[in-house]
């Protein structure tokens, strides 16, 4: 493991962020195959998705999302292309 991604790691399980219904990033639990870690820093949520064990993703994905909170708007980790993640599909 490279040492910036255990950097990213440790703030993931560190700064879990619980969503709600105020949230302007909210996101949708309607996708059960999905495992997702955000953290919440300055004025945007990030969040790092995959799929869990016996899934993939339904199209290519980027490792990260961002959502800036004063719009509500996800882009992807790069902050360049509005994007949503992905389903996670069986493989």
């Amino acid at each position: 493991m490279k040492p910036f991604t255990g950097v990213w790691i440790l703030l993931i399980l560190y700064f879990t962020i619980q969503t709600n219904g105020q949230d302007p990033c909210a996101i949708s639990t309607s996708q059960p195959n999905t495992n997702l870690q955000c953290i919440k820093f300055s004025s945007n949520k990030f969040c790092f998705v995959s799929c869990k064990s016996g899934f993939k993703f339904s199209r290519p994905a980027t490792d990260s999302y961002v959502c800036n909170y004063s719009t509500g708007t996800w882009y992807e980790g790069t902050g360049s292309n509005q994007a949503t993640w992905p389903d996670c599909v069986p493989e």
